[in-house]
């Protein structure tokens, strides 16, 4: 009996060990099928894509997509690209439609074969394509939007870039009820999970310290907001908290100074830069946002000079902006996660060399503002700093904020 036990002991423990055998080799060949058959990716060529406005009516994000296209181009020509691939990055128009983003991403995935999808922007357009770029098995690469969807729950093959919308929105709430505290809070946004993401988050942070007297929204893409700004002040509101794109906070803005409702206005970091542009030095008294970034007019900061050199050698010249450094930023971490994938690019490869990022900084993020990923997080950016508007320019307002402390 004996015996016999030992035996069958011997023969299972060789079929656990032919069978583990038989795994490993399972996965080499699909590594090595992989590795044969990755779209978008050559000996010399790594093709990526975007979808992005690039006519309508936010177009004002287009230098965006330029940045990400100068600074990889700037790899390409001075570095050698990556691993000795080039980077191709593919900018299609859908001027802010979800039907015209459906089409031009199935036309980057099934006709021109990309390797991945880069910062793919605005909310309501990415949301019509998430699900399809997910089955599909494109990585989402550091998508242009800070919906929370994108990262809860969490999504293997998806990755959000700036700060979420809610955490952010926490923030800015905090501060409306430290420094408004007891005032009538006037709430304006888009309607969708953009506008909604940053509601809930001003409310979480407004708490009961201050009160909320009206909820106005706006349809994306609407072109006038002077009714919704006329409700809010009949509401009485004080202070208003903001969550809209940058034309529509201009214009929001701007009316409420010309009819002389000179409240204090805090705003979402999507249109806070665009902000300062629209509006004249006299307008911009009394706006709060948030930012991470450095700013296009500190020039004697030599990542900012550097960052101007590439737009005037390979964007056209394109104007400086917190538009053009975030991009420079969003091609920065995606060189960076290419080069951790290694000369053998994979899809899979490059989803985990970008769960790997610990305590990486952009060379535009303001001091203390770092990336950090991990399997259980997809969330790059997490901190920022509160900053005022001064003419035209932003001013920091305290410390480094962690967006993690809001959670």
């Amino acid at each position: 009996m004996r015996t016999t036990g030992r035996l069958r002991f011997v023969w299972l423990m060789a079929l656990v060990a032919i069978a583990s055998l038989a795994l490993v080799a399972c996965r080499g060949e699909d590594e090595e099928d992989e590795e044969a058959n990755v779209p978008g990716v050559t000996e010399d060529r790594i093709l990526l894509g975007t979808h992005t406005p690039l006519t309508g009516s936010v177009a004002v994000y287009s230098p965006i997509s330029k940045a990400v296209s100068a600074y990889f181009q700037y790899v390409n020509q001075e570095q050698g690209g990556v691993h000795g691939r080039r980077i191709e990055y593919l900018v299609e128009d859908d001027a802010y439609s979800p039907p015209q983003t459906v089409q031009v991403v199935t036309k980057l995935v099934e006709q021109d074969q990309i390797f991945a999808m880069l910062n793919g922007l605005g909310t309501p357009t990415h949301e019509a394509v998430l699900d399809y770029l997910e089955e599909s098995g494109v990585p989402d690469m550091y998508i242009a939007s800070g919906a929370t969807r994108w990262t809860e729950p969490l999504r293997k093959t998806v990755f959000g870039f700036q700060p979420d919308y809610v955490t952010e929105g926490t923030i800015l709430g905090t501060y409306i009820a430290e420094s408004f505290s007891g005032r009538r809070v006037g709430l304006l946004y888009q309607n969708d999970d953009f506008g909604r993401d940053g509601i809930e988050g001003l409310k979480k942070g407004i708490g009961n310290r201050a009160t909320v007297v009206a909820e106005v929204s706006y349809e994306a893409g609407a072109p006038d907001l002077s009714s919704q700004v006329l409700r809010l002040r009949e509401a009485g509101a004080e202070v208003i908290g903001l969550y809209a794109t940058p034309a529509q906070a201009g214009n929001a803005i701007g009316f409420a100074k010309q009819q002389g409702y000179n409240v204090p206005w805090v705003v979402s970091s999507v249109a806070g830069d665009f902000i300062l542009r629209l509006l004249r030095p006299e307008q911009t008294a009394g706006i709060i946002s948030i930012s991470y970034l450095k700013q296009p007019y500190e020039t004697d900061d030599p990542d900012v000079q550097k960052h101007l050199d590439i737009l005037q050698r390979y964007g056209g010249g394109e104007q400086a902006s917190n538009f053009t450094m975030y991009g420079q930023c969003v091609a920065e971490l995606m060189v960076e996660t290419l080069n951790r994938a290694g000369e053998r690019l994979t899809r899979t490869r490059l989803v985990e060399a970008a769960e790997s990022i610990r305590d990486w900084r952009c060379s535009l993020f303001s001091d203390g503002v770092e990336v950090n990923l991990s399997e259980s997080d997809h969330k790059p950016l997490e901190s920022g700093y509160i900053v005022q508007a001064e003419g035209n320019q932003w001013r920091q307002v305290g410390e480094l904020i962690n967006y993690e402390s809001t959670q």
